[in-house]
C-alpha cells in the first residue's frame, strides 16, 4: 500500500480544516466585542469545530489501529520512524484532549453554550473553579498545539523537499477527477 485509504486522507484534511477554523474563530471571537452576536457565533463555531474534531479524531484513531500506515520509501532510520510515530500520537492526544477539556469547561461553567446548533449541557451546580482550571489547561495545550502543528508541517516539508521520500505524498488526495 503506497497511500493512506481515501477515507483516512479525507478525514485528515477535514480535521485540518476544522482545526484551522477552531483556532481562527477563537482568536477572533472578540472582533465585534464581548457579549455581541458575533462573539457568540464565533464561540459556537469554535465549540462545534472542536466537538467535530473530537469525533473525527476518534474515528481516525480507530482507522489507524485497523489500517497500518503505508511504508515510507526510502525507509526511515529507526530513530526517525520512532519520532514520526511519537509525533503522530502526540497530535492524536492533543486533538482528543483539547475538545474534551473544552467540553468539560463549558459543562462546569454554568453558562449557556451551543454545540451543533443545540444548547449544550450545563452542570446543575456550576463549579467556576473547576471550569477555570479546565480552561487554563485547554488554553495551554492549544498554544502547545501551534508548536506541534508547526513541527508536523515542517517535518512534512522536510521529508518532501529535502529527504525526497513519499511521506507527504501518502496523505495527499489523488489527482483523479
Amino acid at each position: 500500500m503506497e497511500k493512506y485509504s481515501r477515507v483516512q486522507i479525507f478525514l485528515h484534511w477535514l480535521v485540518v480544516l476544522l482545526v484551522v477554523t477552531a483556532y481562527v474563530t477563537i482568536e477572533y471571537r472578540d472582533i465585534g466585542g464581548k457579549g455581541t452576536v458575533t462573539n457568540s457565533v464565533m464561540k459556537s463555531i469554535h465549540f462545534t469545530c472542536g466537538s467535530a474534531i473530537l469525533i473525527l479524531m476518534l474515528v481516525r484513531l480507530w482507522l489507524r489501529r485497523r489500517l497500518p500506515p503505508p511504508a515510507v520509501r526510502p525507509v526511515l532510520p529507526p530513530f526517525a520512524a520512532a519520532l514520526a510515530t511519537a509525533g503522530h500520537y502526540l497530535l492524536f492526544i492533543l486533538f482528543i484532549s483539547l475538545p474534551v477539556l473544552g467540553l468539560l469547561n463549558r459543562y462546569h461553567s454554568g453558562k449557556v453554550w451551543h454545540l451543533f446548533w443545540f444548547t449544550g449541557p450545563v452542570a446543575a451546580v456550576p463549579n467556576p473553579a473547576v471550569a477555570e482550571s479546565l480552561l487554563h489547561l485547554h488554553e495551554t495545550l492549544a498554544v502547545c498545539g501551534y508548536w506541534l502543528i508547526g513541527l508536523h508541517v515542517l517535518a512534512a516539508l522536510y521529508h518532501h523537499f529535502i529527504r525526497r521520500d513519499n511521506t507527504l505524498l501518502r496523505i495527499m488526495p489523488d489527482k483523479r477527477r
